[in-house]
């Protein structure tokens, strides 16, 4: 096993239906917290997409609607309105942090108080490791890498992306594969 930079997340997956919400509830989490924007939302189309939605149905048969929420870096009233809509589509709850943009941690936390959880039960799942990941792991959260959506992106995704992109580069494509094999050994 590698001993992996502490930004790393938990999990790393091409695509959200990589990941089974019944093997991480017997896992102990017991909330997730979705990123918006190229992780459930194909950027910048305006709603989710029915085969997410679809899938969405699945997470939520077993973490139920109390216990998951969308953390998004909106800080445009479009923006917000948008996240606030398909979220109540789904009955789910919707934070847009405004200026306080992820990895800066007060709307994870305030996303786990609301689903009365602590932040080592809880899973966020986003496509930006600067933002993301780092947010979680910052919370005390378990932290799940998903590859965008699509390559269009926000301003703050923009921003971050290079960044993430060199921070990926940074493990050895051999120290990636170690870690994902280690990754699927254990389970995780």
């Amino acid at each position: 096993m590698i001993n992996r930079p502490w930004y790393w997340p938990d999990y790393y997956i091409a695509k959200l239906d990589d990941l089974d919400p019944n093997l991480l509830y017997a896992k102990g989490i017991r909330a997730i917290i979705f990123d918006f924007d190229n992780t459930l939302k194909y950027y910048p189309e305006p709603v989710i997409r029915a085969e997410l939605i679809q899938h969405l149905q699945c997470w939520i048969e077993v973490f139920s609607k109390q216990k998951i929420s969308i953390v998004s870096n909106q800080v445009t009233r479009t923006g917000k309105e948008c996240l606030q809509t398909e979220a109540s589509k789904l009955g789910l709850r919707a934070f847009a942090t405004g200026l306080l943009i992820k990895p800066l941690p007060y709307f994870l936390f305030k996303a786990a108080q609301a689903m009365q959880v602590s932040p080592a039960q809880t899973l966020i799942i986003g496509d930006l490791l600067i933002a993301d990941i780092i947010g979680g792991r910052l919370a005390g959260m378990q932290t799940a890498l998903v590859q965008p959506l699509s390559q269009n992106e926000q301003f703050s995704s923009r921003f971050f992306r290079p960044l993430d992109r060199w921070l990926l580069k940074s493990l050895k494509p051999n120290e990636l594969t170690c870690y994902l094999n280690d990754v699927n050994k254990e389970g995780r």
